[in-house]
């Protein structure tokens, strides 16, 4: 937070002093540090819907195309992770591992090969 009251550079003896009074915006203080809110949620929820379509695109996928979109999500969802590092974040995000009971086997491999990466990332 800034403080309260502080004198630019360019203000002279007399003039009224300038008050940092919104946190809100990105604005430099008195010190010439940079602050802006970090209290902000972020909104998760197309990144979220996004990396679902993406799994069910997977189990959807013919053999020859379904270990090039595995390893693409994997990287991508390692790429969320480290989003995750950097600031809030929303659990339920990689809720993805839980999309039911398989109705094939080659469902139940694709199932255990996403959960192995995922755990893999956690």
């Amino acid at each position: 937070m800034c403080d309260n009251d502080y004198y630019t550079e360019e203000q002279e003896e007399g003039e009224e002093e300038e008050v940092c009074d919104n946190a809100e915006e990105e604005h430099i203080c008195g010190d010439g540090a940079v602050v802006e809110n970090m209290q902000q949620p972020r909104d998760d929820a197309p990144i979220r819907a996004y990396v679902d379509a993406r799994f069910r695109q997977v189990f959807q996928a013919s053999e020859d195309v379904r270990g090039d979109l595995q390893t693409l999500i994997a990287n991508q969802a390692k790429c969320l992770r480290q989003w995750q590092d950097a600031g809030p974040f929303n659990a339920d995000l990689f809720r993805i591992t839980n999309l039911g009971q398989p109705s094939e086997p080659r469902d139940a491999a694709n199932k255990t090969y996403v959960d192995r990466h995922v755990n893999d990332i956690h």
